[in-house]
């Protein structure tokens, strides 16, 4: 009876090595990067044959906004797995020019490939972050954090002029005023950049508010000393 022996060498008895697991991740790199060719190419093509569908646009944006967060892992496998095959492969194309076929480079070579990708994606993610951290402070820049001083101030405003109607405190009342003050402050921004649009008006009036709430708050300092 013929034996049916394990191809050598035999994953269930060999042991891991740097360079074997390198060249396995190889390969399957490889093949990942073809799947995703291939499928890319059958995308593209669908989407030549169905452009100008609202309904396939409000779909993709559906869903790129629910699963935000598994598309950006989703990326960054895709560029660990770009980056690992393209260095490696320039460390098969070294072998076959005979260079650093010796066993001492071949593993100092591994080294190297391992931390120049794991850098790549940490340098990504970083300024991936970095351009997300600018955006919001755009976004704050641009009004919404006009938005959020109104619905704060009005809140705590409400929740002061509570407090002084029951305590009948002098600083309570105090700090209600200097609320009214940030969201008087707030609302007229707001009205300053929705109705203001030349550069040089809308920047004359909020250094004039700006300077006003200054002025008023000093003020309020003033008679609360002495008061």
């Amino acid at each position: 009876m013929k034996k049916i022996r394990p191809l050598s060498p035999h994953l269930a008895i060999y042991k891991p090595q740097l360079t074997s697991v390198l060249s396995i991740f190889h390969r399957i790199t490889g093949s990942i990067l073809g799947f995703l060719m291939v499928t890319s190419f059958i995308l593209f093509y669908c989407n030549l044959i169905f452009v100008g569908s609202s309904l396939q646009y409000c779909l993709l944006f559906d869903f790129f906004s629910l699963f935000s967060t598994l598309i950006l892992a989703i990326g960054y496998f895709i560029l660990f797995t770009i980056s690992f095959h393209m260095i490696n492969g320039i460390r098969h194309l070294s072998w076959d020019l005979a260079f650093g076929l010796e066993i001492k480079n071949l593993y100092t070579t591994g080294m190297i490939v391992v931390g120049l990708v794991f850098t790549i994606v940490i340098i990504t993610i970083i300024f991936q972050n970095l351009f997300m951290f600018n955006t919001l402070l755009k976004m704050f820049s641009k009004g919404f954090l006009h938005w959020f001083t109104q619905r704060t101030s009005a809140c705590l405003l409400l929740t002061s002029v509570i407090c002084v109607s029951v305590s009948d405190s002098l600083f309570l009342g105090f700090i209600a005023l200097i609320l009214v003050l940030i969201h008087f402050e707030a609302g007229v921004h707001t009205i300053i950049s929705d109705y203001m649009h030349e550069p040089k008006s809308k920047l004359i009036s909020d250094v004039s508010v700006d300077l006003l709430i200054i002025y008023l708050t000093k003020t309020l300092f003033l008679l609360l000393i002495f008061i």
